[in-house]
């Protein structure tokens, strides 16, 4: 029974940084982000970890989350994109 709850929010984590990943895909690589996006999505070893390491996919979101939001504060001044970054991270 935990082993499911493990499983599961691992497998959460891992589609909600999926969906951050697909707009910073679209704007970091152009043509290429669907290539991206199923490689991201497709990786056995990424799988792997949310399944049986419910930590390494949490990281993996913030690390994806974390870029989400530093392209999302491009036009922000330096000392309050670096402010709300901290303060993630």
């Amino acid at each position: 029974m935990i082993r499911f709850f493990n499983k599961s929010f691992g497998l959460k984590y891992i589609s909600a940084a999926l969906l951050l990943f697909v707009p910073i895909a679209r704007r970091l690589l152009g043509g290429a982000a669907p290539w991206a996006v199923l490689l991201f999505a497709f990786s056995d070893r990424l799988l792997w970890h949310a399944c049986e390491a419910k930590q390494y996919s949490i990281e993996a979101f913030v690390a994806v989350l974390l870029m989400f939001v530093w392209l999302r504060s491009e036009g922000w001044p330096a000392w309050r994109r670096a402010g709300l970054l901290a303060l993630l991270a």
